[in-house]
Parts: C-alpha cells; sequence; structure tokens
C-alpha cells in the first residue's frame, strides 16, 4: 500500500488508528532494496539489513536451492521481541521457512505445503497454518486463460481467507500479544 494511498484515505478520516498511528510516530517513504525484488527485500525488512550484508539477492541461490529463513544470519525482528519478553504472531512472510520457534505464533510463508511440511509453531496451530496455507492460489491456469477477473477474484478470495485466519489466531492468542505482522503477498501475484 503506497504511503500516498494511506495519507489520502487518513485525510478521509477512514483509517482512524492508522492516522493516529501516524500522527505520533516517524513517517515517510522508503526506498526499495537493491535489487528490488520481494526476495531480498523481505529480509532486509525483518532484520534491518541491506541485502549486501545478508548476501541474499534472488529467490534462487547460486547453488539452485530457494533462499529461506536458515540462509538469513542476522537477527530477525521477532529475535529482538522475544529477548524483550514480547509475545508475537507473523504469518505469510515469505523467506522465512521453516518456521522460527517463537515466543508466539509463527506461520511460514511459503511456495508448497508437501515441500516445506515445517510451516506453524507452535504446532497446536497446524489445522489454522493449513487453511492459511491453502489459501495461497496457484494462477498460472487463469493467466493462461487471460482471466483477469477470475484472478482478481482468487486473489480478493485469498486475501480474505488468510486475513479471516489470521483474526482467529490473534483472538485465541489476546490479549498477551505485543506484536503482530501479516504479509499478504496478492500484490506480488496481481503483477
Amino acid at each position: 500500500l503506497s504511503w500516498e494511498m494511506v495519507e489520502k484515505m487518513n485525510n478521509r478520516g477512514s483509517m482512524p488508528n492508522i492516522s493516529s498511528l501516524a500522527e505520533s510516530s516517524p513517517t515517510g517513504i522508503t526506498k526499495s532494496t537493491i535489487p528490488t525484488m520481494t526476495c531480498p527485500a523481505l529480509p532486509s525488512l525483518y532484520t534491518g539489513q541491506n541485502p549486501g550484508n545478508l548476501g541474499i539477492f534472488d529467490f534462487v541461490k547460486p547453488d539452485g536451492t530457494i533462499t529461506n529463513l536458515t540462509d538469513v544470519d542476522a537477527p530477525k525482528l521477532w529475535d529482538y521481541l522475544d529477548a524483550e519478553g514480547k509475545r508475537s504472531f507473523v504469518a505469510g512472510m515469505r523467506t522465512t521457512h521453516p518456521a522460527p520457534k517463537i515466543n508466539g505464533v509463527f506461520i511460514s510463508g511459503i511456495l508448497d505445503p508437501e515441500d516445506e511440511p515445517h510451516y506453524v509453531t507452535p504446532m497446536s496451530y497446524q489445522e489454522e497454518a493449513d487453511r492459511f496455507q491453502n489459501a495461497s492460489v496457484n494462477l498460472q491456469p487463469l493467466i493462461d486463460a487471460d482471466d483477469r477477473a477470475g484472478i482478481a477474484d482468487r486473489l480478493v478470495d485469498s486475501i480474505e481467507t488468510k486475513t479471516d485466519v489470521y483474526l482467529e489466531v490473534l483472538d485465541l492468542e489476546q490479549p498477551a500479544l505485543d506484536f503482530g505482522l501479516l504479509w499478504l503477498s496478492a500484490s506480488d501475484s496481481a503483477q
């Protein structure tokens, strides 16, 4: 979501919580990483380090395997929160597989649940994580058919399901959580 859109919605008064947060916080437009790709941008986001320091430049490593959380040596945001005794719920962020054990709940962003089975901690949330992961969609048949309306419908359905699951877990964990992060990758898919 661009900052320009957030400002427009704030000016209309349609996002009072975001508006309140923006008034009491530093705000601004950030620049993407170089290279401007989801991976390495996400590890940069959750570590605060640039791709050069992380050594992550693409989804695929030079050896042909997929970049995952084990390739990120730097401390992550949730590591700092854990050290302070804070509880977190992180869901859907790519390059976070396998799910780390944190003080809270973690549902990794993955490519394929069968190929990447360890995508939730604690395991007591496996059912919710399965629903979250199964909401991801294979758009290729719709792309091949040039079905733009179908693509949009599938992406909206995916967002709604993932958001519903996130809110269910959030309700189960409240008021014990200090931090939440829900990453919805539909904009990547739409592009």
